[in-house]
Formats: C-alpha cells, sequence, structure tokens
C-alpha cells in the first residue's frame, strides 16, 4: 500500500504517548520493506491514536489475516468498513477474513457489496464463486464465474473453478473442457494438469473424441505427471493404436514359439519406438496381458541375440524402466537366466577392468535386474557412466544412485518404539523386501484447508465444523509415502506425520519428499500398537489398507482413536470379505495348496500358471486386478502373511465398540456406486444407513473390491 493513501497528520494529538507522523514513516517502510509483522504493530501504535482512519483499519487488517489474528482482523476489516462504505476493497478484504472466519454468508454478502462498488473485480467474482460452491449453491457459483470470465475469458482460475463446479453436478465431459480450457491459458501450471487427470479417471467408459485423446496423449507423454489415476484409460487408448494390436495378435497365436528375428523386425521395433508407445511403456502400468507378452518377447529377443538390428536405445531403456517399475515380474525363460548371468559375467569383468560399459548393455541388464545388484557398479562408478552415456542416465538414476540414497536415509529413521507384535514382525519383513507400492509421481492439486478437502474432496463434514489453523495429521501405515507427500502438499498449514512399518518403505518416501522439497511431513518408523506413545491428538487419521494386516485390527483401531480429536475425522479402508471372496480368496487358497512361496520367483510361477489356465478357471479373472501386474502389489494382494476381512456387520460392532460415528463411504473414480446406491435407497440421501449399505453390498457384491474406504469420527456425548 503506497503512501498516498495513508493519511497524515501533521501533528500529534495532544495527549498522544507517539509522534504520529514518524510512527506513520516508519510503518509505511515496513511495508514496503516487506517487514509485515512490524507493520503490524505500527498499524496498531497509530490506531490508538488516529481511531478513525479507515486506510489504517484496512492494511491493519489485511495485515492481521496475513500474519497475526483472524479475529482482529476481521473487526479492523468491519472498521474500515464503517468509515469508507465505498472502498471495494476493504469490502474484499472483509469478506476474505470472514471467509478465514468460517462466516460464509457474511462473507459473500461483502464479495456482492465490493462488486456493487467495482462491477469489474475481477478477484471478487472469483471469491465470490468459491464462496458460494461452499455453501453449495452451484447455480449462483457458476454465474459468478461466468461473470468474471466475460470480463476476461483468459483467467484461467476461473475456468477451473468452473470445472470443479462441474464436476460436482457430475457433468464431468463440461468439467473437461472448462479445465482444458485453464490449460489452455496456464499450460505450465501442474495442479491443473493434475484435477484434469483426476476428471479422466471419474470419466465413464465413453468413446473419446478427439480432443480427449489429445489430453490422454500429453499426459502420457509428460514425466511430470502421474499416468496412475488413469491406469485402465491409458491402457484403452494405446490399445487402439493398430499396430500395438498386431503386436499383441501375433503374441497370442505364438504363445507356444519363439523366433528371435520375429520380435526384432522392423514392423515389431517401429511399433514400439512410437514416442507415445514408448512413454507408455516407461511410465505405466501395463495391464494387458497381451501387451505384456509383447514386451516379454521382445526383451528375451534382445538379451538372446548377439547380431541383432541395432535397438533404439530410448526403447532400450523404456523397457528397462517398465521392469524396474513392476520389479521385474516378467516371466524369465531358462535361456534367459543362463544369458543374464553371462551378461552379468561379462560387465562385472569390465568394471573390474576398470572399463566402460555400454550403454546398450547397462539397459538389457536393467530390464532384468536392478543396476544395484551388479557387481562393481558403484555409486562413484555410477555417476562416470551417468556422464559418460547421458541416454542411460535415467536408468541409473532411478536404480543405483536412489536406492543407495534410501539405504543411508534409514540411518537417519527415528524410530517410536521396537516392533515387538510377531505378526507386525512378519508384515514388517514382507514390506522391507518388498516397498510398496513404487511410485515416481503424484497428482498435485490446489492448496485447500483441512475443511474443504474433507467437505468439497470427500462430502464430509458439517457446516459448523471447526479445525486448527495449522492441523496435524497421521497416515497410520503411510507404505513409500505417496499419499502423504499429497496430502502434505495439498491441505495448507498442515504438519504430517507419516508412520510405517517397514524402513525400507519410509526411506523411499523420504527420499521422495526431498525430491519434490515438501518440508511439512515428518516420517517415523514404528508400530501402530505403539502410537499411543506419541501423546498427541490429530485433526485427521488415515489408516487405508492397514489395519487388516494385523494380528488384532480392532486393537489397532482403538489405539488410533485414542489419538483423534474431539472434532477430527478417521479415514479407514478395510478389507471386504464378500468383494475377495470369489477371486483372492480363492487365488490365496490355490496358492496355499501348491506352496506357491512370496518371492519374486513363486510369484512369477503363480503369473505363469494363470496365464495358463482357461477362462473359466475361479483364479484366471485375478488378472482384472490392477495389482496382478507389479511385484509388490501381487505379493500384497495374494501372498500376504496376515489378512482379516472385514463384513459391514463387524465395522458396525466395531464403531460401537470404539464410539464412533459412521461419516459415509468414499468411493474412488466415477461414484457410480452412490449413484446406485441412491436410487436403491432414496429414503436416505445421506448415505449414511450401514443397514442399507449391508443389503446393498448382499445384492452387489463386488461393491468393495477396491476396500471399504470410509470416515469416521468420535461420537457426540449423551
Amino acid at each position: 500500500m503506497g503512501r498516498s493513501k495513508l493519511r497524515k497528520k501533521k501533528k500529534t494529538p495532544q495527549g498522544s504517548s507517539i509522534n504520529l507522523v514518524k510512527t506513520l514513516e516508519e510503518t509505511i517502510a515496513h511495508y514496503k520493506a516487506g517487514r509485515l509483522v512490524e507493520c503490524l504493530q505500527g498499524c496498531r501504535k497509530i490506531l490508538t491514536v488516529d481511531k478513525h482512519n479507515p486506510n489504517i483499519f484496512k492494511l491493519a487488517g489485511d495485515l492481521e489475516a496475513k500474519v497475526g489474528d483472524p479475529i482482529q482482523a476481521e473487526d479492523y476489516l468491519n472498521a474500515a468498513v464503517k468509515f469508507a462504505p465505498r472502498d471495494a476493497d476493504a469490502h474484499y478484504l472483509l469478506a476474505g477474513a470472514q471467509m478465514t472466519n468460517g462466516r460464509i454468508e457474511n462473507a459473500i454478502k461483502s464479495y456482492n457489496s465490493a462488486l456493487q462498488i467495482r462491477p469489474d473485480y475481477i478477484e471478487a467474482y472469483n471469491n465470490l464463486a468459491i464462496a458460494e460452491m461452499s455453501m453449495g449453491d452451484y447455480e449462483s457459483a457458476q454465474g459468478s464465474l461466468q461473470s468474471l470470465i466475460g470480463l476476461k475469458p483468459d483467467h484461467a482460475t476461473a475456468h477451473y473453478n468452473l470445472g470443479s463446479i462441474f464436476m460436482r453436478q457430475d457433468r464431468i465431459i463440461d468439467a473437461i473442457q472448462s479445465v482444458r480450457q485453464a490449460i489452455r491459458y496456464a499450460p505450465d501450471e501442474q495442479n491443473y494438469w493434475g484435477y484434469l487427470i483426476h476428471l479422466y479417471n471419474m470419466l465413464p467408459d465413453i468413446e473419446l473424441d478427439d480432443e480427449m485423446k489429445g489430453d490422454v496423449a500429453s499426459i502420457i507423454t509428460s514425466h511430470d505427471l502421474s499416468l496412475a489415476p488413469i491406469t485402465a484409460l491409458a491402457c484403452k487408448f494405446i490399445l487402439n493404436d493398430p499396430e500395438v494390436r498386431k503386436l499383441i495378435a501375433k503374441a497370442t497365436a505364438s504363445i507356444d514359439t519363439f523366433a528371435i528375428e520375429e520380435w526384432l523386425s522392423d514392423e515389431t521395433l517401429n511399433a514400439l519406438s512410437q514416442p507415445i508407445i514408448q512413454s507408455y511403456v516407461a511410465r505405466a502400468r501395463l495391464i494387458e496381458v497381451g501387451f505384456e507378452r509383447v514386451l516379454t518377447n521382445v526383451r528375451r529377443a534382445i538379451l538372446l541375440s548377439s547380431n541383432g538390428p541395432p535397438i533404439n536405445i530410448d526403447l532400450l531403456s523404456a523397457i528397462a524402466d517398465q521392469c524396474f517399475y513392476n520389479e521385474y515380474v516378467f516371466l524369465i525363460s531358462d535361456e534367459e537366466a543362463n544369458a543374464l548371468i553371462r551378461l552379468e559375467q561379462h560387465m562385472t569383468s569390465t568394471l573390474a577392468d576398470g572399463d566402460k560399459l555400454q550403454p546398450e548393455e547397462i539397459a538389457i541388464y536393467a530390464s532384468y535386474k536392478a543396476l544395484f545388484k551388479l557387481p562393481g557398479f558403484s555409486k562413484n562408478v555410477a555417476k562416470d557412466h551417468a556422464l559418460l552415456h547421458p541416454d542411460v542416465s535415467g536408468l541409473i538414476q532411478h536404480q543405483i544412485l536412489e536406492p543407495l540414497s534410501e539405504r543411508e536415509i534409514i540411518i537417519e529413521i527415528p524410530s517410536i518404539s521396537e516392533i515387538s507384535d510377531q505378526v507386525s514382525q512378519k508384515v514388517r519383513a514382507q514390506y522391507e523386501e518388498n516397498p510398496f507400492p513404487r511410485w515416481r509421481n503424484f497428482e498435485k492439486s490446489v492448496v485447500v484447508s483441512l475443511k474443504h478437502y474433507l467437505k468439497n474432496m470427500f462430502n464430509v463434514g458439517e457446516e459448523g465444523d471447526e479445525f486448527p489453523s495449522s492441523p496435524r495429521i497421521l497416515v497410520a501405515g503411510c507404505g513409500t509415502g505417496r499419499h502423504p507427500i499429497a496430502v502434505a502438499q495439498t491441505i495448507e498449514k498442515c504438519h504430517v506425520l507419516a508412520v510405517d512399518l517397514s524402513q525400507a518403505s519410509i526411506a523411499y518416501g523420504w527420499r521422495k519428499a526431498r525430491e519434490y522439497e515438501v518440508k511439512n511431513i515428518e516420517f517415523k518408523h514404528g508400530d501402530i500398537l505403539s502410537l499411543g506413545e506419541l501423546q498427541t491428538e490429530f485433526d485427521m487419521i488415515e489408516c487405508s489398507g492397514v489395519l487388516h494386516h494385523m494380528e488384532n485390527p480392532e486393537a489397532g483401531w482403538k489405539v488410533l482413536t485414542g489419538l483423534l480429536s474431539p472434532s477430527g475425522y478417521m479415514k479407514v479402508g478395510l478389507y471386504s470379505e464378500l468383494a475377495r471372496q470369489n477371486v483372492v480368496v480363492a487365488a490365496r487358497s490355490f496358492i496355499a495348496e501348491r506352496g506357491i512361496p512370496s518371492t519374486i520367483e513363486g510369484i512369477r510361477e503363480f503369473r505363469k500358471l494363470v496365464f495358463e489356465m482357461p477362462d473359466d478357471h475361479p483364479v484366471k479373472s485375478v488378472v482384472s486386478y490392477l495389482d496382478f501386474f507389479t511385484a509388490s502389489d501381487c505379493r500384497d494382494l495374494l501372498f500376504h502373511v496376515q489378512e482379516h476381512r472385514f463384513t459391514i456387520s463387524r465395522i458396525r460392532t466395531a464403531l460401537a465398540n470404539l464410539n464412533l460415528e459412521f461419516c459415509g463411504f468414499h468411493f474412488a473414480g466415477q461414484n457410480t456406486e452412490i449413484a446406485a446406491y441412491k436410487e436403491a435407497y432414496p429414503d436416505d440421501p445421506s448415505c449414511l444407513s450401514l443397514d442399507n449399505w449391508e443389503a446393498f453390498e448382499d445384492k452387489n457384491p463386488n461393491t468393495f473390491a477396491a476396500m471399504y474406504n470410509f470416515f469416521v469420527r468420535k461420537a457426540p456425548a449423551n
């Protein structure tokens, strides 16, 4: 705020204890220098003397909102409006303070006052729409944003927020079009791309138009974006490529035969070397058995070929990336195993002689084994090779330098307590061997308050809910950190504590947090059973896919309940007995009967048996699970050392015993389950009747195939 907007008084009023002119000049200097706390202190001093200055009240209110007390900010800004009722900025700032303090209806009135004074107030329209959205008045919010866009068509945030409104109205295609417009005007805004991915995850199974195909192609080829939420859509998109379909048909027709020259032909290599196909192979989880056969055959042909054609190094690296991130789950023939031994001996000898490896052999080895397992390929040697061979520097980074840094991080991880429970020790051992899950990117989103996060993303919470300005969040069973890092970057001013049994998993997450420069997350090693030692309360607790791996899930749940603040919410994820009965339980029984070990060799053996099963075999449909297509996910799904499966009846009993209140199920993606439930039970629009859900699941046993994911809070005292 410049000097011209602040009223000066040439004389200090009689009886004043401050030199008003000097204090005003010092206050302005603090403001210009960015010393907001000192500037606020100066404003407070001035207001003890100059008690009717609207500009000082306005400045003080703005500063209180930024670095002080939000309640006091609202008081100051009310005074500013009182003494300058035609000041649009004062009304605008007052509305912001009212929003912070939860007085949304008052904020809407203040934004409208600002717009009456200044009809072209762009940001007032945008924030008015946000306030209207938070009240569930989507029609008014849409009108506010369309007014803004009429004034400024290239306002990217307005298009993004309009897409958010359409999403809440289940108008997913309209939402995609609006967010696409936002990206058009702000193409480097990662939050917009992340939201676009989220919308495509919600998109019904429809034929994509040309613009949608362009979106998906851009997402696949951008190495900064996560493909995880649109795994199935990306796969469908790639399978529409005629050349890929030809390769899959060839792999399916020649299951029992193999010819090197066939899989190293120009037709095969050119098809796979298309930039979008190559990017998909490098970055996506392959969930199509036929395409997996294609890559398995190509990899095999490359390894066994001694005089084959030169292979595009980018394609070799893409295959190696795919194999590293699926943890080498592809089948390996005896012939390949012997050839790999010879390759490793040759490469080890080369390094021992002080010579350099060729990039092609680095990539071929990396498609069968992680490079950090190659004897003699130390950190310094790896760095030298990365400089010498930039084409494989990414492989060296992912497969040597990052795993080695994780080993160093393990030493730094603080422990809450020793892991003494025997079942917890077994579970820990599994995840030390297979940190779960491996990931590269996540969908960045716009920073929001915890209240907004719960209400607008999960439809959980009530208008009167109050949370601290800096909420504490616990992720119990954080795995490799993808989810807690995303939470830390989404919820404003939060502090996230991420806890897990596995130090290897934590080290992975710790490294990724450093990579993304996430400062408001803390990792600790420990057992849920020991978390009571933290002696603190959390405003939100997330524990998804964890409790059912404990010896006594309800005992762990009780510990977490003791850590939940009186106004907090807890998200829980538990396996469904009904949803897993037909396929997963059958597969686990199949594995147990044959004594298939939970090693990588055992997982490959099981997958080979599944590939050979007739389509009507009860275990065959396990290929419909995304988790089937990576080693750690497959182990977690089918080979886990400890698994409980819940029913809604058991959940109901646990909630009663823990004095918790059910706040609703959450479904990722299209939310078709909620729509079907509402159609079946129109008298329960809030979808909170567990009795109804139990009956619904009985009729639709795959409803909770992705687990029971739901929110709870402490039941109010009687």
